[in-house]
């Protein structure tokens, strides 16, 4: 079973953003994110809505990866 740094490293990679630019982009290294990353479930709200809002991936996505969310615009007919 994944943690949910898994996912978000997982998830980023998949949607084409590397970890050197969302930690540049955070104001941390590289080092200090994936480290955050490897904490695994004990990774704080915050930094994934900031992450989130850093490469416009919803935090929803992030917690369910691999499994896409079912967001409502993407309901609507």
């Amino acid at each position: 079973m994944s943690t949910i740094g898994e996912n978000i490293k997982n998830k980023l990679k998949d949607e084409g953003f590397k970890i050197e630019y969302v930690a540049r982009m955070l104001g941390i290294t590289h080092g200090a994110l994936s480290q955050r990353l490897d904490n695994g479930d004990l990774i704080k709200y915050k930094t994934m809505l900031e992450i989130s809002n850093i490469t416009n991936i919803p935090v929803i996505d992030f917690v369910t990866y691999p499994y896409q969310s079912h967001r409502k615009n993407d309901c609507v007919q």
